[in-house]
């Protein structure tokens, strides 16, 4: 069967926590394919995704995937990279055995927690694994039947527009921009979503990344009053605070880009219409 390919030049724009089966950062073509597959599904609801990437039924996927670094483009470091982030003002329950106390944090450890964690001993957040900085560049060689063209490039281009890959991918770590390809469509639907744009431009990612994680969290708490959780736990769980350790990922993806002047912006894509992200969606409109 005869392929077509397609060659594309992507760059990270904010810190991929994009690991190896140690937790440390490495180029892998893995996530990227269990990443467009997860985008087909959203594009495409109902439709049998086995056909086109695989699985025990249908065989082998249809698609040929590699991810490389040509040229060892791509950086990776192990220091905090998060240490320009906006500060914000977190208030602790302690579990009602204490008084509340309200210190600083930085945002954007906050859209990370999970990979990041305060040690008592240096008195500061540290991050255990290592991560692929910002600006870091790999190249993505895809090829696919021809039959197939319309949906996979419709699919790589939701994934490129409003996705990032790696941990912590929904809160805007990952994010990935490509060599502008007149191949990849430029309108896309995707049914029940809706995107939420900032206005302003900055010279930094950090700025943008800070944003639209201030704005995520102002309306995350919109939704209950403080120390209540009824409507934040049909968002995303767990939460920690709630003592309910089911899993439930929010369909909110936050995420960078940058614009052909170079200049950083945030956007946050719903994908769901339920009551608690019509709330949402309110929130989301007074800032974006």
């Amino acid at each position: 069967m005869e392929l077509e390919t397609l060659n594309l030049e992507c760059e990270f724009i904010t810190p991929a926590f994009l690991g190896n089966a140690s937790q440390q950062a490495e180029l892998r073509t893995a996530p990227f394919k269990g990443m467009f597959r997860w985008w087909y599904r959203q594009i495409y609801p109902g439709k049998n995704d086995d056909e086109i990437f695989g699985s025990v039924e249908y065989g082998a996927s249809k698609i040929k995937m590699v991810v490389f670094d040509d040229n060892e483009k791509c950086r990776i470091k192990n220091e905090n990279p998060n240490e320009a982030g906006k500060k914000i003002n977190v208030t602790t329950t302690n579990n009602g055995k204490m008084p509340p106390k309200t210190f600083l944090i930085n945002i954007l450890d906050y859209l990370a927690y999970g990979k990041c964690n305060y040690d008592k001993t240096q008195r500061r957040i540290v991050y255990e694994n290592s991560h692929i900085t910002p600006s870091s560049k790999f190249n993505l060689k895809i090829q696919y039947p021809k039959e197939y063209e319309e949906e996979i490039l419709q699919t790589m281009s939701a994934f490129f527009k409003y996705g990032c890959i790696g941990s912590k991918n929904r809160n805007g770590f990952g994010s990935v921009s490509v060599k502008e390809n007149n191949r990849l469509p430029k309108n896309i639907h995707i049914p029940n979503s809706k995107l939420f744009v900032t206005e302003a431009q900055y010279a930094k990612w950090e700025d943008a990344l800070s944003e639209i994680g201030i704005i995520y969290k102002n309306a995350r708490c919109s939704l209950d009053k403080k120390h209540v959780y009824t409507n934040r736990l049909l968002l995303a769980k767990p939460i920690v605070q709630a003592r309910d350790n089911n899993r439930l990922p929010k369909s909110l993806c936050l995420s960078v880009k940058k614009n052909e002047q170079g200049k950083f912006y945030g956007q946050i894509l719903s994908l769901s219409n339920k009551d608690v992200y019509i709330k949402i969606h309110a929130e989301l409109k007074k800032y974006m």
